[in-house]
């Protein structure tokens, strides 16, 4: 029942078991600013009609007449002849009716004024306690009441509204109550609902677990949370988490069960595409490894040539142009016997032959030096730079960490390339006075430092730093 009707009974039940000849109610504005005259109202006598007409017309601001000061003081308020009252707006035709004591009650739900009650009778009296008493318990059971409906229509707003699946299910495993929300995520009505046990709805793989979670309920416990699928109504299935409370004492549960469908497509969505990725990513790391290899073979390949036209030259080449100067030293023995200045021509030509010999031998030791191979990386390198700086004219400063030597052929060769490289790269571009070439170990490996520093200092870098690591492995034996 709406809350003017119940108002309407509490005020007959009230006149007739007090005396009071009229009772009226009065309603506070949704926005709280005055009290407007409720429909609801009861009278035993008759000639109060215009009192009830005027009545139907007046607003009460806060303590403002009968009614509006029970509203702020929360209170009854009582008063022996209302026609002797100052600030009543009802005085003039409370008069007229032949009305005189009066009281006003206010219902309250939850410290809040929900209605204010009006009583009137015909003859001017003193407050009594007894009576107040007894209209008071009145207006807090009506309170009571009002609260619980409020309660009730706020829960059911809840109920209906929510997105979620909201249920009571009895111990039985039947639904007695379901939210509008299964029809729109399952597809099922409340009475197809009604009709079966809830274990119908569980997908065949997941109704052993559901069951067994069911049993826990029954026996206290509470679901956090619990995923299953449900089949809808087409037939597919949805999967649903739910929460559930038990209430032994009504034989009820309580749940709350939320559509993660979406959530388990992205997840099962997220999971292939990890999976594709890493895929891709070893593929990635295997065609490395591959690409390392080939480098490494191509490196190794490469530096077998370099060696191969290197003895060449040094055997080879290098014997038969000593072969060529010797024969030239017992030409020109000859030719100086013989004059005419043939020893002269003979001597320039061996000096050309000496000349081609000494860049056969350069050629050779920078194709492939056999100290590398024979004496170690520090010797090698040693040379190349003592070479390099009588060449150049360049200051060169060399420090190298023993740990180098205990590196495979491999790592070595790379090292020496990239001074190598770099002294070259050194000489044509930068000009350079001065050079440092440092080889330390570090806990990373073997860190190569080729740093030349300018005659003329650009101002951020004041020179130039080659930088090479190298991992450090020891030889195998």
């Amino acid at each position: 029942e709406d809350l003017h009707a119940a108002l309407g009974a509490v005020l007959t039940k009230v006149c007739e078991s007090t005396g009071w000849v009229v009772g009226q109610a009065w309603i506070p504005r949704p926005d709280g600013s005055c009290l407007e005259c409720s429909p609801a109202w009861h009278s035993s006598v008759s000639g109060v009609k215009e009192f009830r007409k005027a009545s139907q017309g007046f607003t009460f601001l806060p303590n403002l007449g009968l009614p509006g000061r029970a509203w702020t003081a929360k209170r009854p308020v009582w008063i022996p002849d209302i026609t002797q009252a100052d600030n009543s707006p009802q005085a003039r035709f409370a008069q007229k009716a032949g009305l005189k004591a009066g009281m006003a009650m206010p219902i309250l739900a939850a410290d809040e004024v929900v209605a204010v009650i009006e009583f009137f009778g015909r003859e001017p009296q003193p407050e009594d306690e007894r009576l107040v008493r007894l209209v008071s318990a009145v207006a807090g059971q009506v309170g009571i009441v009002i609260q619980r409906r409020r309660i009730q229509a706020q829960f059911d707003r809840f109920f209906t509204l929510s997105g979620d699946l909201l249920c009571v299910a009895g111990f039985d495993g039947r639904l007695q109550r379901a939210n509008p929300a299964w029809k729109k995520i399952l597809g099922y009505t409340w009475e197809q609902l009604l009709a079966r046990s809830y274990l119908d709805l569980v997908h065949p793989d997941d109704r052993e677990g559901a069951a067994a979670e069911f049993e826990r309920l029954k026996t206290g416990s509470t679901i956090v949370s619990y995923e299953f699928r449900a089949r809808a109504r087409d037939g597919s299935y949805r999967w649903i988490q739910w929460t559930a409370t038990p209430a032994p004492n009504e034989l009820v549960v309580y749940a709350t069960g939320r559509d993660t469908t979406e959530r388990k497509r992205a997840e099962q969505a997220l999971r292939r595409s990890e999976e594709h990725y890493r895929e891709l990513f070893n593929e990635a790391k295997a065609m490395q490894e591959r690409l390392r290899e080939l480098s490494s073979r191509i490196l190794h390949a490469h530096e077998e040539e370099r060696k191969r036209i290197s003895r060449e030259l040094h055997d080879e080449v290098g014997q038969a142009l000593t072969a060529i100067s010797v024969s030239l030293q017992v030409l020109k023995q000859k030719a100086a016997k013989v004059g005419k200045g043939l020893d002269t021509t003979v001597s320039e030509t061996q000096r050309l032959l000496e000349q081609t010999m000494h860049n056969v031998h350069r050629f050779s030791y920078e194709l492939r030096p056999a100290m590398l191979d024979d004496l170690g990386l520090v010797i090698a390198l040693r040379w190349y730079i003592r070479a390099f700086a009588k060449r150049t004219g360049i200051k060169l400063n060399f420090r190298a960490d023993s740990a180098v030597e205990q590196l495979a052929g491999e790592p070595k060769t790379v090292i020496y390339r990239v001074v190598q490289e770099s002294l070259t790269n050194v000489y044509k571009y930068a000009a350079a006075c001065r050079v440092e070439v440092i080889i330390r170990q570090t806990n990373d490996g073997i860190r190569v430092l080729v740093n030349g520093q300018f005659a003329v200092k650009s101002a951020p870098g004041k020179g130039t730093t080659i930088q090479a690591l190298i991992p450090s492995r020891p030889q195998k034996r």
